[in-house]
């Protein structure tokens, strides 16, 4: 998932939207999750393997935003 578009892009605005995009990617995950555990198919298991890693990429970009933010307040 390419998140760069969100470096030029405001804090303020930015942070919102992220923490959006990171609760649409957990309910993505958990119905993934249960899909697979009922059918265990290897096509559900790509997808969330994918949506794994991008919930990952997110996170990591939320909490870089709020480092950046917490050297800003000090």
């Amino acid at each position: 998932m390419d998140l760069s578009y969100y470096d030029k892009q405001s804090s303020k605005i930015v942070f919102p939207l992220l923490l959006d995009l990171y609760m649409q990617c957990c309910e993505q995950r958990a119905e993934l999750k249960n899909e697979y555990e009922k059918n265990r198919s290897e096509t559900t298991l790509k997808q969330l393997t994918k949506a794994n890693r991008n919930s990952v990429q997110i996170y990591n970009k939320i909490m870089e935003l709020y480092r950046e933010k917490e050297k800003e307040a000090c």
